[in-house]
């Protein structure tokens, strides 16, 4: 019987996308399944197998400048 609900990505926001894909690499065996970036933002897939068979997470490097905090 199929579960009828399953997590598809962990989302992790990052400061430095390269150091924690080797991280992720050396500490957990994961492997970068899919990566992509645009102006604001660097981001990779990283797990065990085919995204879509099992959960993954999802690294996010912000490279927009940070807005000013409000007051």
């Amino acid at each position: 019987m199929e579960a009828a609900f399953r997590i598809d990505h962990v989302m992790l926001p990052v400061a430095d996308i390269d150091r924690s894909v080797a991280f992720y690499s050396a500490l957990l065996a994961m492997r970068v399944l899919e990566s992509r970036s645009d102006a604001k933002r660097r981001i990779a897939h990283m797990g065990y197998g085919p995204r879509g068979e099992q959960a993954t997470l999802e690294i996010v490097e912000s490279v927009a400048a940070a807005s000013p905090p409000s007051t």
